[in-house]
């Protein structure tokens, strides 16, 4: 039993060598199956990212060195090199002259380690000559065993174009020399370019903080929305307003308000042009057709009809002499009239001719004595034939004022305005009074004519110095005297204006009141 016990000892040792040994080859075997799987998913990867390196529309180069060692597709259709030329050349000679440096600097430290920026911008030359721009993501990887580099390019020449387009537009816009302004729903304004702050006075960040009301005084919410409906149904429309500067000043504007939706939000583009020299012209245009109107009804009209007094009567006088050899007292009217008449046609011509000469500037300011003016027109005007007019005036000490030749005119059209005015079965009393006057730091010489006519009513007192307004009297005549004295004082820097000369009463007559600027002695 014994020798029968030894026996069975090596063989429970061979089992369990045995046992061993096919634990052993199957976590082998598990071991290999695993390897068997991680190179099957190796290769698998290795497959997709081929598959997905040929199909991207992206370059992707492997790099080692300053060799290509890996190119796709994308790079041969976008740099125009076949896969053995660009395998054959440095991986920054693709790129323009002037990115090299920076390219290859990236690449080479990239390899050993160190850290490099990306993504980063850069150009390229195709085959053909093409300039292209490229975004560029690298990262360091193993190839071979040895570091390289994997680099992504990715075709950004459209973007970069538009963005190039986009600058070109926003440096238009921001130097155009009409305003421009973009404006929300809400009326804010949310871009204003140059020329808006030049010509408002306001910074670009406190125009961003203002509405569109604030230098449009014109445009409330409500009138804004209803501009921006209009815009909305017509793409575009265009409208005269005001702009009002910081400092208070408004100029006229002419507005070309266009509508725009862009990422799902609505905007209104405003451009708008100073229209100040414009309206000047106009004006002056208008003026300029309203003289050659009054020049032709004048000659066409008035000038004629005072002629034609004059001829009647002097066909009249013509006849009496023919008819008797002589004219007799009777007929002396037949003379007197003629005169009048004529001489009202010259008095018409010379005012017309004064006021042209103002218009043109021709005439020099100089110092002048109105005392002796006044002292003149008071002495003509005191022995008006056929009126009880008296005229109270005193000199006063200070006499000199600026202004020119023209100034009689001033006067003789205020002292005429009072006799054609009043009555002419009552007492006319002219009270001429002077004195000495200051407004806003500068000396005047203010002259006061007043009368007991019949007075001004508050309703024409403002439109008494427009040209061609006559008011509403039965005294013929062009409404040239008050505008020629009023255009007369503000020429030398002075003013004109009417008033009552009892307050609150206009019918106990007329007070003139005319500043000049006191000349220095």
């Amino acid at each position: 039993m014994s020798n029968l016990k030894h026996a069975d000892a090596p063989r429970e040792s061979l089992e369990r060598e045995m046992d061993s040994l096919k634990r052993l080859l199957k976590k082998q075997k598990e071991e290999l199956d695993r390897c068997s799987d991680a190179v099957r998913s190796l290769r698998e990867s290795e497959e997709n990212f081929r598959a997905l390196a040929q199909t991207t529309s992206a370059i992707i180069f492997f790099y080692q060195g300053e060799s290509l060692v890996y190119v796709n597709r994308a790079a041969e259709r976008v740099t125009g090199y076949s896969k053995d030329e660009l395998l054959k050349m440095k991986f920054w000679e693709i790129i323009r002259p002037d990115y090299q440096k920076r390219v290859r600097e990236y690449c080479l430290a990239r390899q050993r380690g160190e850290q490099v920026p990306s993504p980063y911008e850069a150009g390229i030359i195709t085959k053909g000559g093409e300039m292209r721009w490229v975004e560029i993501t690298a990262e360091r990887i193993t190839y071979t065993g040895k570091p390289a580099g994997m680099a992504t390019f990715f075709d950004i020449t459209d973007r970069k174009h538009a963005e190039e387009k986009m600058r070109l537009t926003q440096f238009a816009i921001d130097n155009f020399m009409d305003s421009s302004i973009w404006l929300n729903l809400e009326g804010q304004i949310i871009y204003a370019n140059k020329a808006t702050c030049q010509s408002l006075g306001y910074s670009a960040d406190e125009l961003l903080s203002m509405r569109i009301w604030d230098v449009y005084p014109d445009c409330p919410y409500e009138r804004f929305l209803e501009r921006w409906d209009k815009a909305k149904r017509s793409g575009a429309f265009n409208f005269q307003s005001m702009h009002v500067r910081k400092d208070g000043s408004a100029f006229p504007v002419e507005v070309s308000a266009n509508y725009l939706k862009f990422e799902n939000k609505e905007y209104l583009i405003t451009f708008a042009r100073d229209i100040t020299i414009r309206k000047q012209y106009e004006e002056a245009l208008s003026d300029a057709n309203a003289q050659t109107e009054f020049y032709l009804d004048l000659m066409g009209h008035d000038i004629n009809n005072l002629n034609q007094v004059a001829l009647g009567y002097l066909e009249l006088a013509d006849d009496a002499i023919r008819s008797g050899g002589k004219l007799g007292e009777d007929d002396i009217g037949l003379i007197e009239k003629p005169m009048v008449s004529l001489k009202g046609s010259s008095r018409l011509i010379d005012k017309v001719m004064r006021l042209r000469r103002l218009k043109s500037k021709e005439l020099i300011l100089e110092q002048v004595d109105i005392c002796s003016v006044l002292s003149r027109l008071k002495d003509k005007y005191s022995h008006v034939p056929g009126r009880n007019v008296a005229i109270n005036y005193t000199p006063s000490a200070e006499c000199l004022v600026v202004a020119n030749e023209l100034i009689d005119e001033i006067f003789i059209n205020l002292i005429e305005n009072s006799i054609k005015h009043s009555p002419v079965d009552r007492p006319l009393i002219i009270d001429i009074l002077q004195a000495m006057a200051r407004e806003d730091g500068k000396a005047f010489i203010r002259v006061t004519i007043e009368d007991n006519g019949p007075g001004i009513p508050d309703d024409e007192k403002e439109k008494l110095f427009t040209r061609f307004y006559r008011g509403k009297t039965l005294e013929k005549g062009k409404g040239l005297g008050l505008y020629l004295a009023r255009t007369l004082a503000e020429n030398f820097g002075g003013k004109i204006r009417v008033e009552d000369r009892v307050p609150g009463d206009y019918t106990k007559g007329v007070r003139f009141i005319v500043m000049l600027p006191a000349a220095r002695k």
